[in-house]
């Protein structure tokens, strides 16, 4: 029928609703064996092979449609590889997004492979300034797990510049995270695991304010805290409300992708990090500390002039009502983090 039109001078680029061209027609067409002499006849007699629409190009919908054939034959005939789908697009699921980005989504290893070799670019923004790299980080294995997701994230951290915007441990994105603390939020321990080995700084800061581990303490996520600290994480490093993970486990977890584990789980999260050196006492620690420089500073002072033992004995007396005070605010100021948390 198609080639019967296409002999009596139908329009191969005729546009119907949504712009949608016969080409869009074809690649979405309901009887399999159809599909690809369609295609082919339509790239045969000079359609446009990127023609846009509401939905996207051709190619994009038939990385979404998760057809290697059609790809290849999209991508043999010149289909632009890094096209995107308009931000206003009545359909949500396909908003400013790329060919690549379908294909991630669809978690389709071979067809990301395919965009890849053509040229796709992996730090391209889509939806919401999220990256097709960030993307495959974010979903996990949210999807069908033979699909193959492992392999591809093999495929695009290659793709990675090794520093800068774009890169495994960039955190300029429009979510502020790192990957790896992303992949931690969502609780994807496989995919962390995948992101420490290929060299993700384990002690990222996730919009300056936690690391993964203070992230994947609070969740309570016992395995992925392992993880961390196998990868050198730190026990020390304080949040934006000067608490480490050790605390942080303790508090109420509020994020979505928290599965509320029982007070046993945190108990030996907890004992994980106490077995790695983590300070029992933050508080305590920032007084030692204090106190040293104290001693340092009257050291510098008692070089310069000479005092009295009395005179020391009035500072070192006076040093330890600062510290005292010092662990007081520390208290109140822990109290109200708590409540607030």
């Amino acid at each position: 029928m198609a080639q019967l039109l296409l002999r009596y001078g139908a329009s191969v680029d005729a546009l119907r609703s949504g712009d949608m061209s016969p080409l869009h027609y074809a690649i979405g067409c309901r009887i399999a064996s159809q599909q690809v002499p369609l295609v082919q006849l339509l790239l045969q007699n000079g359609t446009d092979v990127n023609a846009a629409s509401a939905i996207g190009t051709p190619l994009i919908m038939a990385a979404y449609n998760q057809s290697t054939q059609l790809v290849r034959l999209l991508l043999q005939a010149g289909a632009d590889v890094n096209a995107v789908t308009p931000a206003d697009s009545p359909v949500p699921y396909v908003r400013s997004c790329t060919a690549l980005a379908a294909a991630v989504k669809a978690q389709h290893a071979e067809i990301v492979g395919l965009l890849l070799a053509a040229g796709a670019d992996p730090l391209l923004p889509v939806s919401n300034g999220c990256t097709p790299f960030l993307l495959a980080v974010a979903m996990g294995y949210s999807a069908v797990v033979q699909r193959g997701k492992e392999d591809v994230l093999a495929l695009l951290l290659p793709r990675l510049p090794a520093s800068g915007p774009g890169s495994l441990n960039d955190a300029g994105s429009e979510s502020g995270a790192a990957s790896l603390n992303l992949a931690v939020m969502e609780n994807h321990a496989g995919v962390v695991q995948q992101l420490l080995a290929a060299g993700a700084q384990v002690d990222a800061l996730h919009s300056g304010s936690a690391t993964a581990l203070h992230i994947a303490a609070a969740m309570g996520k016992e395995k992925i805290v392992q993880l961390l600290l196998k990868a050198g994480a730190s026990t020390e490093i304080q949040n934006c409300a000067g608490m480490t993970p050790l605390y942080v486990v303790s508090s109420p977890c509020r994020h979505p992708n928290c599965d509320g584990s029982g007070p046993e789980a945190r108990r030996q999260i907890m004992a994980l990090l106490l077995s790695r050196g983590a300070c029992a006492d933050p508080w305590a620690a920032q007084e030692r500390d204090a106190s040293t420089r104290d001693q340092q500073q009257q050291q510098q002072q008692q070089q310069r002039v000479p005092v009295s033992a009395e005179e020391r004995q009035r500072v070192q007396q006076l040093a330890r009502e600062l510290a005292a005070q010092r662990r007081k605010q520390g208290r109140v100021a822990s109290k109200g983090r708590n409540k607030r948390l």
